[in-house]
């Protein structure tokens, strides 16, 4: 989930939009016009359900000209790859601007209008992760065909604020990384996704959590957070990284959230950071990959991608990086997943482990498995039968007894919590 909106954009268009989600979400708000500018107002509102639309700049990164051919952000060269050269020219205008800490920031005429201005704003401050938390109010001037000409911006925090917090960030991320190097791709992107469940923890209270500076270095963040310090190890790590701004659902209820595409071997792949860290009693040691390097069928019954006009995703339809394809744990049938289960409750006794993970092919085998390893209501079970073969082999060094189970009937997930003696 994206943290409460402290400001909305009332834009011209009828799908209006906070910057981060300009557009995404298709929030419609009353068009508000004064002599040609489209007015944002500032509003003291905390929804934790929306996104935020308060950025910080954090500042160490040189300026860039307009024009030219790469972009400063590489998530935002891949989005823009196929836009014209005035599109581009605009998004360098407004990076540049904002990175300068311009409290007016003119732009090429005639190319944007407030919808699409709305768009690329978002889609420069999802993509940026050295921007964040960086406007709390702005608002776009009008010629007098609708075309943007300048946009005006507020900042929160001064540039002495923002450069300390982004060389603390930089060198965070970069440290990570280094810890990280000799490994593949997806190993790098599994000890990015460890690293981060570890070291951070979902709230939405804090000056900084819509960050990756909250993320890596204070240890909380919302999914703005967690997405943006996802990007930046990614980025400095030269593997192809972008977010992913859209919805989530919850018992049916939808709500803003932000999370990641990845490309490993030629083939992207969703992550979602956030939700591979649940709020919970578990511990520290808790880590899941049900939404690690998943496809967008995977993710689709409870994740939906939103609308911009500059956020074009790419398809993920492989499944080869799934964590649980790469370590053999995807079970077709209930004998595959007994065996799984057996192996690597054995596994995890001797290692010291509490968690042993499958994931089931599909709904019908999910069902199957779920009530041969766990039985009905009124229990049963092979759990136990394989629980007390494995406390046989170990000299009782877990109980045969007892056990907590956590199943995720949307991505087809069995974590079994072991009780280690």
């Amino acid at each position: 989930m994206l943290r409460g909106v402290s400001g909305r954009i009332r834009s011209l268009c009828t799908a209006a939009a906070a910057v981060i989600a300009a557009a995404v979400f298709s929030s419609c708000f009353a068009a508000e016009k004064n002599d040609g500018t489209v007015i944002v107002p500032k509003n003291d509102r905390e929804d934790k359900e929306q996104p935020s639309v308060q950025t910080e700049v954090v500042v160490d990164t040189p300026s860039y000209e307009s024009g030219g051919e790469g972009l400063p952000a590489a998530a935002a060269d891949y989005f823009l790859s196929d836009e014209d050269g005035s599109v581009r020219k605009c998004f360098k205008q407004i990076y540049s601007g904002l990175m300068d800490y311009r409290k007016e920031i003119d732009i090429t005429d005639g190319v944007l209008d407030s919808k699409s201005a709305g768009d690329m704003i978002a889609m420069l401050t999802a993509s940026a992760p050295d921007i964040s938390r960086l406007m709390n109010e702005y608002s776009l001037s009008l010629d007098k065909d609708g075309y943007v000409s300048s946009v005006k911006v507020g900042y929160e925090k001064d540039k002495q604020q923002s450069d300390d917090q982004y060389r603390l960030v930089r060198d965070e991320a970069e440290a990570v990384c280094s810890r990280a190097e000799g490994l593949t791709d997806y190993e790098k992107v599994k000890y990015f996704h460890d690293a981060l469940v570890s070291r951070c923890s979902y709230t939405y209270e804090g000056d900084n959590v819509y960050s990756a500076y909250g993320c890596l270095v204070e240890g909380n963040a919302v999914c703005e957070g967690y997405s943006k310090a996802f990007l930046l190890l990614c980025q400095l790590a030269d593997i192809q990284c972008i977010p992913i701004i859209g919805t989530s659902v919850t018992d049916g209820e939808e709500e803003p959230h932000m999370w990641n595409k990845v490309m490993l071997d030629g083939n992207w792949y969703n992550v979602d950071v956030t939700w591979d860290d649940p709020i919970s009693d578990l511990g520290d040691d808790y880590v899941r990959y049900d939404y690690f390097c998943v496809s967008d069928k995977d993710m689709a019954a409870d994740h939906i991608p939103g609308e911009n006009r500059f956020m074009n995703y790419p398809t993920a339809d492989d499944k080869s990086m799934d964590y649980f394809a790469v370590n053999g744990l995807l079970a077709e049938n209930t004998a595959q997943a007994e065996d799984m289960v057996k192996r690597e409750t054995l596994s995890a006794v001797r290692n010291g482990s509490r968690y042993v993970r499958i994931k089931c092919s599909d709904a019908a085998a999910f069902d199957n498995v779920c009530e041969a390893l766990f039985g009905n209501a009124d229990g049963g079970g092979s759990i136990f039968s394989i629980l007390s073969d494995v406390a046989d082999a170990t000299d009782g060094a877990v109980s045969s007894g007892a056990y907590s189970v956590i199943k995720n009937q949307q991505t087809f997930t069995i974590t079994v919590i072991l009780a280690l003696l």
